[in-house]
């Protein structure tokens, strides 16, 4: 049996098990784009505003801070927020802890699907493995022959399946993780800005206390 090139005999060679496989490529393919570019249009403008709103409190422009924390359009500005809106420095800190935590969760939702394909997809193609040998089986029974010609077909069903579920698993298990750990990652970044932001208020507070002393 000669093995078609073309992606639609592939897949009716792969037999019934490719079904489902495409369908978790396509949902794969589907939250790797939407998540991809979601992560792009945050995270470099959130580090640019994060830059900006930190470069104006170590200038001492608490103001201008606050001004364009409220104003800039990014989520991380409403980080930052928080930790401006006049609160004690440690409440401020919970406060900006916790829409960290809430913008990382956002930035993470449906990853949860690719990890799923990823962990599936090596199942299904294996169940199409089954399907394959149990086609080639019974072809022989119903021939009474044997015979690289009367299994091929129930083979290449069977390796055609089981290659399909590793290529799915590998992209989407691959894609989840570059995601998940540029999400840490920039999660990371934003806990070190808050703590620098933290103690620059905490700092602030000290010197006005030191000078309504004298």
């Amino acid at each position: 049996m000669e093995l078609s090139q073309t992606p639609f005999d592939l897949i009716r060679q792969g037999g019934w098990a490719m079904y489902p496989l495409v369908l978790c490529s396509v949902l794969a393919l589907a939250v790797i784009a939407e998540r991809a570019w979601i992560v792009w249009k945050v995270v470099r403008p959130g580090k640019m505003v994060a830059a900006a709103v930190m470069t104006r409190v170590a200038e001492d422009a608490l103001d201008e801070a606050r001004l364009l924390a409220r104003t800039a359009d990014s989520p991380v500005a409403y980080v930052f927020a928080g930790g401006l809106n006049g609160h004690a420095p440690q409440a401020a800190l919970r406060d900006m802890e916790r829409r960290r935590q809430e913008l990382l969760q956002g930035l993470k939702r449906r990853l949860w699907l690719l990890a799923t394909v990823g962990s599936l997809a090596p199942f299904i193609g294996l169940f199409g493995t089954v399907l394959g040998i149990v086609r080639s089986f019974h072809s022989m029974a119903v021939t009474g022959q044997g015979g690289f010609a009367v299994v091929a077909a129930g083979i290449s069903e069977a390796l055609i399946a089981t290659a399909a579920g590793l290529v799915v698993a590998i992209v989407a298990l691959g894609a989840y993780n570059w995601l998940l750990s540029q999400i840490n990652a920039f999660g990371a970044f934003l806990r070190f800005r808050i703590e620098e932001l933290t103690l620059a208020r905490e700092d602030r507070e000290v010197q006005d206390d030191v000078t309504a002393r004298r």
